[in-house]
Parts: C-alpha cells; sequence; structure tokens
C-alpha cells in the first residue's frame, strides 16, 4: 500500500466506495449517500458471517433545508500507523451544498501522537504544520478541536493562502520531489535495460557454471549405472538389466550421442533455478531424437541450482549452455582363459570398446581356467570414464 492509500485511511477510514472515494467540491447529496452505505456495509457480517470488531455510525444535519455536516463516527477502529485501536468522527463539512472540507476528531489519540505519526508518513511533504499530498493538491494540519480533541482537517490548496514563506517551501519540495522522479524515472529505466537481458553463467558465474555441469553428469552417471535396479517405469532409455542379456538374442546396448542442453531462468513457477528449455542434437540423433527429450527434461530439467546473478546490484536471468555427450555400453560376452590368457568366444564387444574390456578382464581372471561369462559397462560421460566387468563361471 503506498503512502497515500495509508494516509486515506488513516485521515478517513475510508475505502473506496462503490468504486468512488470523496474529493473536495462532491456534492453533499453523494456525501451523505456514500457515507450511508459506506456505514450499513461497515456493520454488515461478511460472507462467512464474521463482524468487524469496530462499530460505525453516521448522522446528517441539516440548515434552512440544506446539508451542512454528514458525521461518521467509528468505535475500535485499528490504525496500522498509530498501532492502535481508535475512536474518531469525521465531520464532513458543506459549503453551498458541496464538500468543502473534512475534519477527523480522535477521542482517545493525543495531538502530539498525531504529529509523531504524520511527521512520518509525510516526511518530504511536510511544510511548516502543513502535510500536503504528494501532488501538493490537497494538504493537513493538526489542531486541538473545539471540544478538546486532537483533529485533522483535510483541505484542498489555495496557494494564495499560505504565506510566501510556505510557498517557496512549496516550490522547492516540488522542485525535490521532481528531481527525484526524474532519477527514479532513471532507475527503472536502466533496471528494465539490465533485467531484460539473459546473462551467460559460464562467462560470468564460473564456479556455478562448473557445479551444474557436475550435478547433470552425476544425475547421468547415477540413472545409466544404475540400470540393473530401475523398473521399467524409470528406465527412461530402456537399457536391458543383465539377466535379460544373457538369454535375449541382443547381447549388447549401446547409446551413444551428444548435445547441446540449453538452461534458462525466467520463466514458470521455479523462475529463481536454472530448468531446461530445448536441446539441440548434435551427433548420434536420427528421427527419433524428438521424443528424447521429455526423457532428459525429467532426468536433467531441474537442476536445483539458483544462480543468484547480480549485474549492477539487480538480479538478472541467467542462461547455461551444457555440452553433454553419453557413450554407455553394456553387454555379456563369453570368454575362454587358459593359464593368464583369454580369448571372446561369442559375443564380442564393439571394435572400439574392446581394448577397454580386455584390459579390465586381464587383472581379474588371475587363477582362472575354463569359459566364462562376463558382464561388462563402459561408460563415457561428459569426459568421466570407466569401464568395469564382472566375471562369472
Amino acid at each position: 500500500m503506498n503512502r497515500l492509500a495509508i494516509t486515506i485511511i488513516l485521515v478517513f477510514g475510508l475505502v473506496p466506495l462503490k468504486s468512488q472515494t470523496i474529493s473536495i467540491g462532491q456534492p453533499a447529496e453523494e456525501i451523505k449517500t456514500l457515507i450511508e452505505w459506506s456505514t450499513t456495509n461497515h456493520n454488515q457480517a461478511d460472507s462467512y458471517g464474521n463482524y468487524s470488531s469496530s462499530r460505525a455510525s453516521w448522522d446528517v444535519s441539516y440548515y434552512n433545508g440544506q446539508i451542512i455536516e454528514v458525521l461518521q463516527c467509528m468505535m475500535n477502529q485499528y490504525y496500522i500507523n498509530l498501532g492502535m485501536s481508535v475512536n474518531l468522527c469525521k465531520h464532513y463539512m458543506m459549503e453551498n451544498g458541496k464538500l468543502a472540507f473534512i475534519l477527523t476528531d480522535y477521542e482517545n489519540v493525543s495531538k502530539e501522537k498525531l504529529i509523531q505519526a504524520y511527521d512520518k508518513l509525510y516526511n518530504d511533504t511536510k511544510v511548516g504544520d502543513f502535510y500536503f499530498e504528494a501532488d501538493f493538491k490537497h494538504y493537513s494540519k493538526i489542531i486541538l478541536a473545539k471540544n478538546g480533541h486532537a483533529a485533522i482537517e483535510w483541505k484542498k490548496v489555495d496557494i494564495e493562502t499560505f504565506s510566501s514563506s510556505v510557498q517557496d517551501e512549496i516550490k522547492l519540495k516540488k522542485e525535490i520531489l521532481a528531481n527525484k522522479q526524474i532519477e527514479k524515472e532513471k532507475e527503472l529505466k536502466r533496471e528494465e535495460e539490465i533485467t531484460s537481458k539473459l546473462y551467460d553463467l559460464e562467462e560470468l558465474k564460473p564456479y556455478t557454471y562448473e557445479e551444474i555441469k557436475t550435478k547433470i553428469a552425476q544425475k547421468i552417471f547415477n540413472h545409466f549405472t544404475s540400470s540393473e535396479e530401475l523398473d521399467s517405469y524409470y528406465n527412461r532409455f530402456k537399457i536391458p538389466k543383465f539377466r535379460d542379456m544373457q538369454y535375449d538374442t541382443e547381447k549388447k546396448y549401446r547409446y551413444n550421442k551428444s548435445f547441446i542442453a540449453h538452461y534458462e531462468t525466467g520463466q514458470g513457477s521455479s523462475s529463481e533455478y536454472l530448468e531446461l528449455r530445448t536441446i539441440t542434437p548434435l551427433t548420434g540423433c536420427d528421427e527419433g531424437w524428438i521424443p528424447i527429450f521429455n526423457d532428459y527434461n525429467q532426468l536433467i530439467g531441474w537442476t536445483g541450482v539458483k544462480p543468484n546473478l547480480k549485474i549492477e546490484n539487480y538480479e538478472v536471468n541467467s542462461k547455461a549452455d551444457i555440452k553433454i555427450k553419453i557413450d554407455y555400453a553394456k553387454g555379456v560376452t563369453n570368454i575362454k582363459v587358459k593359464n593368464g590368457y583369454f580369448e571372446f568366444t561369442e559375443n564380442i564387444p564393439d571394435k572400439d570398446l574392446e581394448e577397454k574390456i580386455r584390459a579390465e578382464i586381464l587383472k581379474n581372471i588371475s587363477g582362472l581356467n575354463g569359459k566364462f561369462l562376463v558382464k561388462y559397462e563402459s561408460y563415457d560421460i561428459m569426459d568421466n570414464s570407466k569401464t568395469t566387468v564382472i566375471i562369472e563361471k
């Protein structure tokens, strides 16, 4: 809520009435109708059957057949700027059938407390004892009313009624506020210029970029190398299990693709986080590639990383292009071992993987002789590579 809205609540205790607000010069009959309506509405139960803790009443005074005053009183009305519940009456004073000014008197609030609250609210527009609105079209003045209550007069500004010193200070305040507004508009324009762009995370925050790469590589590694534990629902790339490969005609599985994953912040409900937006294929991606995006969106779409990137102290959106290279192989092969040597007898691994698998087998056949089944996995995921074998009789 801006200061003006707070002030209206503090001074008038009003909210917009039937899409209208009270204004100086408004016909007395309209004021009467609005105050009657707002009082009745205030005292009614809400849609849940609850009543306000404060109560409102109203009255109207006539002189020679014309309305001269409309009165609305509020009992036990809480005002946040005073930090207390107050009893007040608003006197809508008429001249020639129109609202001339409003006098609000407070039964249980001191003049000093009102001044303390208004000094904070009108720090930039206070001139002497007068509290001007930001546009300097209306002002308030705190007084002691005839009944001894602290009160606030709210009137329309007639510049000629003020002393020359007050007029000079009003002019100065207007210039200061105008300059502040110009500076604010410049700042907003600069903020828009900066925040409307996407910034490259690799360039501006390389350690966060590397953190994301590590997270992505780990997620992909965990998914592929956990295929023995994954059920069919979570096994997005349909990686076969060793026990099935032993009896199926297909004895090996190979997934070899590379692509650019493009991440951005600034869209959707979790806009502070880098999330996968697009995938651009590089190698190994045929016509069946397109549906794979959904698989990857489920697997690595959510990075869980907030870049928290700032340019000139403004929070900005960022982007990251990450090259993802996956070469994962899994299979079963048969070997014959004799005196520390072996040869592949069936289901020989892919040629480019054969030496890696051979090297691992040689590490594990000491003391073995005979025919064996070898289960192997070999991966190269984002420059992290390893080959493992399990030898079974």
